[in-house]
């Protein structure tokens, strides 16, 4: 949404892909995609973003995409399309720049990826044997913990257990716009690249839907594991609406639809703010849809929809230039609300949960400033384009240092680590503690697995081939006496 020139719909999108999306959530709770999806998030803006590429831009762009294969290794997919679109732009750039600089660029975007293979190499090593064995893929007889013969592509999507388009129905709507946008360029390039976009979401829904564990565990809020994708659909969905409203072509069906589908996903997020829900049957969710919807009917609420359909009439009927503003004056407000809910933050967690920072008021001080410099910076880069941006040469420091020295000091731990796993592991030494079962797969964790699928009717096949691996695992893995 960077290149968007409509104000009112990147601001509409970020709200969408907040509230529809599994973003909203998981940039509240701690978890592998809290970090994922803010990496993929920081690679995507920055290769749009970037048109002359320099030392410091290729550099960003491989630790961000090594950070994501530590993250999570199945992610590198997404680094395909990434590392294309920049590779194309640098080689296409017709600035005076010499050989050996391309090479530069090309190899300092590399390097960083290949160290965050090289880890998750070693720790393959360690949990399998094999450098290339992942612990996550195991099964012996009709079990397969990744069976690529029967996905479950139904369950993934649709089913009421955390099924994607079940829980965040704006997906399909992102990925409807992905297909119309796919059909409707003409430039061979665009459509490459849309089309390569398509082919990494099916890849991972594939991967996803292989997995024995579909469902991914009772801590989850809908199929967590596809959330990437809203980075993708998203910004698909707002282009495909700017084009629509340049050709003065009604957007009133979609809105109708992703309206929709933000309540829908709305009414989902709100019991999960306490506890993970957990829906077996379509009964049980829409009984608890209808429960949240009938404990937000109040005066209250009623008048604040009336307020808001005045406000959506007096907008549509005035200039564009008022929309602007309104959209400016949202901007400021949401900004504002934001500060204040770090300064809250703050004051809560590190004055009343860190006991060490009570009596240095200082260090509270200084953070208190640092987020008060957040606004400046986030209005200029909303209201401002690069050009007139008067911080944005700087600010984008901020991010590279960040990441860089996030990417270093992962780097040090883990090779730090690394040499004292490979010292006892040499040295033959005893382990410190007994074990119950010595295997590359986490049995306690499978048994819970089978345990959850029980609750669940149907799926009866892979539930017996699952029971009986479990046994074996068991009378193969287990200690003797």
């Amino acid at each position: 949404m960077y290149r968007i020139k409509n104000v009112c719909l990147t601001l509409f999108g970020s709200l969408i892909a907040f509230v529809g999306t599994h973003l909203g959530f998981y940039s509240t709770v701690y978890s592998s995609e809290s970090l994922s999806h803010g990496c993929f998030a920081a690679i995507v803006f920055w290769v749009i973003k970037t048109k002359r590429w320099k030392i410091t831009d290729s550099l960003l762009v491989g630790i961000l995409a090594g950070l994501l294969i530590i993250i999570r290794p199945q992610l590198a997919i997404y680094c395909i399309p990434v590392f294309g679109t920049m590779y194309y732009s640098v080689f296409t750039d017709h600035s005076k720049r010499s050989r050996m600089k391309t090479l530069m660029l090309i190899f300092l975007s590399v390097i960083p990826a290949l160290v965050g293979m090289i880890e998750v190499g070693l720790n393959n090593r360690w949990m399998t044997g094999s450098f290339f064995s992942s612990p996550y893929v195991f099964g012996s007889g009709t079990f397969k913990s990744i069976d690529w013969k029967h996905p479950e592509f139904s369950a993934v999507l649709f089913h009421s257990w955390h099924g994607l388009l079940a829980y965040h129905p704006l997906y399909a709507l992102g990925f409807i716009a992905l297909i119309l946008l796919i059909l409707r360029k003409k430039q061979l390039r665009e459509k490459f690249l849309y089309i390569s976009l398509l082919m990494i979401l099916l890849v991972h829904l594939y991967l996803q839907s292989s997995w024995y564990v579909w469902w991914l565990g009772t801590g989850t809020f809908g199929m967590r594991r596809l959330g990437i994708g809203a980075i993708i659909l998203i910004p698909c969905l707002i282009h495909l609406l700017a084009e629509r409203e340049q050709r003065n072509l009604s957007n009133r069906i979609w809105f109708i639809f992703i309206f929709g589908s933000c309540i829908w996903s709305y009414l989902l997020l709100i019991p999960n703010q306490h506890t993970c829900t957990q829906f077996y049957t379509y009964h049980m969710l829409l009984r608890s849809q209808y429960n949240q919807l009938i404990s937000l009917i109040s005066y209250d609420l009623v008048f604040l929809l009336a307020a808001l359909i005045l406000v959506a009439i007096i907008t549509l009927s005035i200039r564009k230039k008022a929309l602007n503003i309104i959209a400016y004056t949202t901007t400021l407000l949401l900004a504002f609300m934001t500060l204040f809910s770090l300064l809250e933050w703050v004051d809560y967690y590190i004055l009343r949960h860190q006991p060490k920072f009570q009596a240095n008021y200082f260090i509270v001080f200084i953070i208190k400033i640092a987020l008060l410099m957040l606004v400046p910076i986030f209005l200029n880069s909303i209201l401002f384009t690069p050009k007139q941006n008067l911080l944005f040469r700087h600010v984008k420091w901020v991010p590279v240092c960040f990441f860089i020295t996030v990417f270093v000091a992962t780097t040090c731990y883990f090779t730090k680590f690394a040499v004292n796993t490979e010292k006892i592991i040499h040295s033959g030494v005893k382990p410190p503690r007994s074990f119950s079962y010595i295997s590359h797969v986490h049995i306690e964790e499978v048994e819970a697995s089978y345990n959850e699928y029980l609750r669940v009717p149907g799926f009866d096949s892979k539930k017996t081939a699952l029971f009986n691996y479990l046994n074996e695992l068991k009378d193969t893995a287990k200690m003797p006496k």
